[in-house]
């Protein structure tokens, strides 16, 4: 129950699985059925399209896509600034 083993077994591993195989699959998936001549497919293609952009604009996803708010960007290289000056010798 250590916080360290909750992020990495947990949070760290679901996101690494989401954003490194799942959206890539999601976004093959959509590539394909656009392809595919059939309009189904295609059809089926552009709602998962839909879906995944709904998603990945969401506060949550924004960064994924690079869309974060600048003020929000500044905020965090301010962060990581301040983390480097304080732990690197």
């Amino acid at each position: 129950m250590g916080p360290d083993y909750t992020h990495w077994h947990g949070t760290y591993e679901v996101a690494k699985h989401f954003y490194a195989k799942f959206v890539p699959e999601l976004e093959e998936l959509v590539r394909h059925g656009r392809q595919s001549g059939d309009p189904a497919p295609a059809t089926a293609a552009e709602a998962l399209a839909a879906k995944l952009d709904e998603v990945l604009n969401s506060a949550n996803h924004r960064w994924y896509l690079n869309k974060v708010d600048p003020a929000e960007q500044e905020r965090r290289q301010q962060q990581m600034e301040e983390f480097q000056k304080r732990y690197s010798k």
